[in-house]
């Protein structure tokens, strides 16, 4: 592989001790150490160590063929599985990248909601908001997770469908109806929400 970088040793502050494809040590402006910090992405992605089956790349995610994945890699690996999708007959269920983020934000709001709701079930309006201050709020739970400067954006963006729901969860719940049904029954007709395109089909 050209520019193969072989890591033979990290040392405790980050620091890699490397030799290049041809078993040259490789070394730093200062000293035989090279920051792990100060490699960009293309070299990365170039890390390998030597293991007892041969080169293994140190890279978390790689592709079919055992070596790194580029940053832009995954779409290629959506594409791939929107056409086995669509050779089984389901053309109209199409993911990309961007829409399992969607997903998380939506499952993780959800869940929140669902252990927010039975947490606070049985305690008065006192403990209710002392438990909101220590907790804090559904939506900045997400905002942290997607890592969103502005909660704004977790909503507006990410949960617009949502927005909506909250008021429906005041007004249904005031009259008894159970909240984890009432996100099933909602989620489940949404326009914007894909279910399982084999639910309900026979096995």
């Amino acid at each position: 592989m050209p520019g193969l970088l072989l890591v033979e040793r990290r040392t405790h502050n980050r620091r890699l001790e490397m030799r290049d494809a041809g078993g040259r040590r490789m070394t730093g402006s200062l000293h035989s150490l090279h920051s792990l910090d100060s490699l960009d992405p293309g070299a990365r992605e170039r890390l390998f160590r030597r293991t007892a089956a041969g080169l293994e790349p140190l890279a978390v995610w790689l592709n079919e063929g055992g070596l790194s994945r580029v940053a832009h890699g995954w779409q290629h690996t959506f594409d791939t599985g929107n056409e086995r999708v669509a050779r089984a007959g389901l053309t109209s269920f199409e993911a990309n990248a961007h829409m399992v983020r969607h997903s998380l934000a939506l499952r993780r709001y959800s869940v929140g909601r669902l252990l927010y709701e039975r947490q606070v079930a049985r305690l008065n309006a006192e403990e209710v908001g002392d438990f909101r201050a220590q907790s804090g709020d559904t939506w900045y739970r997400v905002k942290t997770l997607l890592r969103h400067a502005d909660v704004t954006t977790t909503m507006d963006t990410y949960l617009e469908l949502l927005r909506d729901l909250d008021v429906a969860l005041l007004i249904e719940h005031a009259r008894g109806f159970a909240l984890s049904t009432l996100m099933a029954s909602t989620f489940a007709t949404h326009p914007q929400v894909l279910s399982d395109p084999l639910a309900g089909e026979p096995s």
